[in-house]
């Protein structure tokens, strides 16, 4: 089925400055905020700043560190963030990454008035910009993050694809596409694949169009299949699947109308919000029905497969890899471009806008005070010389703002900010993974301190030792080592005086 273009409207206006309005709100805890509150964040930034300034003379990373970015799944954040850095700060780079996330987002909001068949904004897909903020935000997936839109942007061209005689363009697009996602993470290529293949699958699909619309998901599944292999992802034979308990599943898919909590108390004016925002986009629901436009079949059948791929998927497959979790901010996504077929009137679409800003608001209050948390490190980098080997023991590194429970590492890579900030310098907490760009050297000789502490194998080391959390007997038995030179909040520094 074709879609018939609509001339604009008051309403189309007022629905493209909505979308302006929470673009501009969403964008401003990425840049008012000193300290995203993304938990892998400092540590993405970090590996994209070592690629950066490898050879900078003022930097000792090639004391520690290998840097081999290059082309490739996940790679897409680093490639971007070194090509920023030659021109502006690594960490005014990552906010524009983070801004890309925002602005891809924007794109498909405004991109969704076009896809309408009747002459009203799509009011619900407004919804979008509070779900930006989603679980995945706060972890730091940065790669998975912005695939997440793009994911949407590829599906919903692929709707087009098999709706619309093929052309060279049309595949040209979805080469495109395809390419960005397979840069951005391997696991949103597979829901790509799933999601397309049931496209083509659907009975509304002419029967012209049918050949067309397996294409992209096939090629697609041959070019995975053949970088799987050829990267050995799995050398060791056989991993390990595990599955969340259901009632855990569904508590961390609410999370994003609690405010982020759940186990420590439920942000109940996020919930009301939420609540508002599920009434009107279900009566403009029943409006649609009444008036019987078109059911958005195609877009109805991405949010059952996503949100059933969240309760049905294992949790852990692999270092890293929790299926299921990178499901819930993708089911959101489909149900506000779903929530962007109820028809609405203007009223009830700028009452959806206006809540929409208010759970933003909420979510930067709740982003800010995360952020505090993370500056209070800021005292301890400013008392550290820069190229120094850290020692980071972070023996709690949960938060008072979000809930401990599921975000339990919300601080844990915070030390991070040392490298970026003061420049240079090693410590040993890298993610275990061959896929990213920057591994330790084998002679590195920078131990992690996992199985109990040792001054003589693990703290001599080093220059300094962080710790955040530390029981009340580990500091006078540090200090008998190290002196403690700096605190601030929960973290302690302390200064290896005794290293030649």
């Amino acid at each position: 089925m074709t879609t018939t273009p609509r001339q604009p409207t008051d309403d189309s206006t007022l629905y493209l400055g909505s979308v302006a309005v929470l673009t501009c709100l969403c964008l401003w805890p990425v840049w008012a905020i000193d300290f995203p509150p993304l938990q892998d964040y400092p540590q993405h930034l970090f590996l994209a700043h070592v690629n950066a300034t490898y050879a900078n003379p003022a930097y000792n990373w090639p004391q520690h560190y290998l840097a081999t970015l290059k082309p490739g799944p996940y790679m897409l954040f680093y490639l971007i963030v070194v090509l920023l850095e030659k021109i502006m700060p690594i960490t005014v780079a990552g906010r524009v990454f983070l801004s890309l996330y925002i602005g891809l987002l924007a794109g498909l909001a405004t991109s969704m008035r076009r896809c309408r068949l009747v002459n009203t904004p799509p009011w619900g897909c407004l919804l979008i910009f509070p779900l930006a903020f989603h679980q995945i935000y706060f972890m730091g997936f940065t790669n998975f993050l912005v695939s997440i839109p793009l994911l949407a942007f590829a599906v919903l061209d692929h709707h087009r694809l098999t709706s619309q005689p093929p052309s060279a363009l049309a595949f040209a697009r979805q080469a495109l596409l395809v390419a960005l996602l397979l840069l951005c993470h391997p696991f949103t290529i597979l829901v790509y694949i799933t999601l397309t293949a049931a496209n083509a699958m659907l009975p509304v699909t002419p029967p012209a169009a049918r050949k067309a619309a397996w294409a992209p998901p096939l090629l697609t599944a041959a070019v995975f299949l053949g970088w799987y292999f050829a990267a050995q992802a799995n050398p060791k034979g056989k991993m390990p699947l595990l599955w969340w308990p259901v009632l855990e599943t569904a508590r961390y898919y609410s999370l994003m109308f609690t405010g982020m909590r759940w186990s420590d108390g439920i942000n109940w004016p996020v919930v009301a919000g939420w609540a508002s925002a599920l009434g009107i986009t279900l009566w403009g629901g029943i409006q649609a029905i009444r008036s019987k436009e078109p059911l958005p079949t195609r877009t109805a059948l991405a949010f059952a497969l996503t949100t059933a791929g969240f309760f049905a998927l294992p949790f852990w497959a692999g270092q890293y890899s929790y299926f299921n979790l990178r499901m819930a901010p993708i089911s959101y996504l489909f149900a506000a471009l779903l929530a962007g077929s109820s028809r609405l009137p203007r009223w009830a679409g700028l009452s959806l806008a206006a809540v929409a800003a208010l759970l933003v608001r909420q979510s930067t209050v709740m982003q800010t005070a995360l952020a505090r948390e993370t500056a209070e490190i800021t005292p301890l980098i400013a008392a550290m010389d820069a190229n120094a080997r850290i020692l980071p023991m972070t023996f709690q590194t949960d938060s008072t703002v979000i809930d401990r429970h599921f975000f339990p590492e919300a601080h844990s890579h915070d030390h991070f900010y040392y490298h970026l900030l003061k420049g240079g310098g090693a410590s040993p907490s890298l993610f275990p993974s061959p896929m990213l760009p920057v591994t330790l050297r084998p002679n590195a000789d920078l131990p992690l301190a996992t199985h109990g502490f040792s001054w003589q194998e693990q703290g001599k080391k080093y220059d300094y030792i962080l710790t955040r959390n530390a029981p009340a007997e580990f500091t006078p038995f540090l200090s008998r080592y190290a002196p403690l030179i700096a605190k601030s909040g929960p973290w302690l520094l302390f200064q290896n005086t005794h290293k030649p």
